[in-house]
């Protein structure tokens, strides 16, 4: 139309994510909508964006985080020279630092919290449940994450990323890509969910749900002096280029993925060779 204004690329217009896991009451109310300015946004890593040696689709999420009080350059307050806090905001402190299309969004989705919550939780406190979320502020240089649930456990490594990672993944901070590599062959194997089949609980399809039953196991702590160590992180760093290689289908359940990105690193011999070293690092200890 004549006079209309083009869409502010800084404010995109965001639509709050609906699906078919969504449990009562939350799959029958909708969802917010509104401007975010992109400092907002973020990737969300979930439990079905990962599969073995890479990240599939990412999600996107609003996070109010304080961006002012984000990083080094720090804004000082006019008033008191310091820098502002940072901190992860409601309605009320996003309206006083001037993130008024923040507040907006927040005032909504606070209000469908109070009004369906089932917890006497704050949405804000739901939302940093002990620190989940707070604690991954900054983020790391590099992470590694793998599924909890499941009954194939998939892990890869995070690189100089700034997405949150969801509560359907464990995650940790570690001192080298090498090392993430190294921890990533040992997760994504066959050897390790043969051993730690013996913890896990028993449904329809077998073992599943791996949680911290991962920690059970001897998983000798990465030594880059090791040439076996050196050699699993090696053999992931190539299993990283073949998954990273596996098309990833619109469509496709994430689980159908998954098993593309194993059978793939199976025909590569990647997966055998990861096998044969694993499996003796386990033995070994």
């Amino acid at each position: 139309m004549p006079g209309m204004l083009p869409p502010n690329p800084e404010f995109p217009m965001i639509r709050g994510r609906t699906g078919t896991q969504d449990k009562e009451p939350w799959k029958t109310v909708e969802p917010p909508q509104g401007r975010i300015k992109k400092d907002f946004l973020h990737p969300v890593l979930l439990g079905e964006s990962i599969a073995p040696f890479r990240v599939l689709t990412p999600q996107q999420a609003v996070i109010p985080w304080d961006v002012e009080g984000h990083g080094t350059n720090l804004d000082l307050d006019i008033k008191t020279g310091v820098a502002p806090k940072q901190q992860l905001m409601d309605a009320r402190t996003a309206a006083a630092r001037g993130h008024l299309e923040l507040a907006q969004w927040l005032e909504k989705t606070e209000a469908l919290w109070e009004r369906h919550k089932r917890s006497p939780m704050s949405f804000l406190e739901r939302c940093d449940y002990y620190g989940n979320l707070s604690c991954q502020f900054p983020p790391a240089t590099v992470r590694i994450v793998y599924t909890k649930a499941g009954t194939h456990l998939a892990a890869c490594a995070i690189e100089e990323s700034a997405a949150i990672i969801d509560h359907m993944l464990y995650w940790a901070a570690v001192e080298s890509l090498e090392e993430a590599r190294y921890l990533c062959g040992i997760l994504n194997s066959e050897a390790l969910r043969s051993r730690v089949e013996q913890y896990q609980v028993q449904g329809q399809w077998g073992a599943r749900h791996f949680d911290k039953y991962v920690f059970n196991l001897p998983i000798p702590r990465f030594d880059a002096s090791k040439a076996l160590h050196g050699g699993i992180a090696q053999a992931a760093e190539r299993a990283e280029e073949i998954a990273d290689a596996v098309e990833v289908k619109e469509d496709e359940h994430f689980t159908r993925t998954r098993a593309r990105v194993r059978s793939t690193l199976a025909e590569h011999g990647v997966a055998a060779q990861l096998e044969q070293l694993v499996g003796k690092v386990l033995r070994d200890t």
